[in-house]
């Protein structure tokens, strides 16, 4: 990820605890598709990848659930919490 900017907050009264990530460089003329399997709970604290970002989708079948580019903004998260962010905002 080139160029990126990871800003992190946490609120010391009520221990509310925010990530963003935001691209810092042009958004190049090939993108990247990440596939990931999870297959067990543990796959859902994995992090890694900025699970969403003003410029990609995310998709996850078994729960019928698309996201487009935008959506969440840019968080550096988990799966599961990409799933707990969809969940509140529903």
């Amino acid at each position: 990820f080139e160029g990126m900017l990871i800003m992190s907050t946490t609120c010391e009264h009520c221990k509310y605890r925010d990530n963003e990530a935001k691209s810092g460089a042009a958004i190049s003329e090939k993108g990247t598709r990440i596939t990931r399997k999870i297959e067990d709970r543990e796959d859902l604290h994995k992090q890694g990848y900025p699970e969403s970002s003003e410029t990609c989708g995310l998709t996850i079948p078994v729960i019928d659930l698309a996201l487009q580019p935008g959506t969440l903004g840019g968080r550096f998260t988990t799966v599961e919490g990409i799933l707990e962010q969809v969940f509140e905002e529903l």
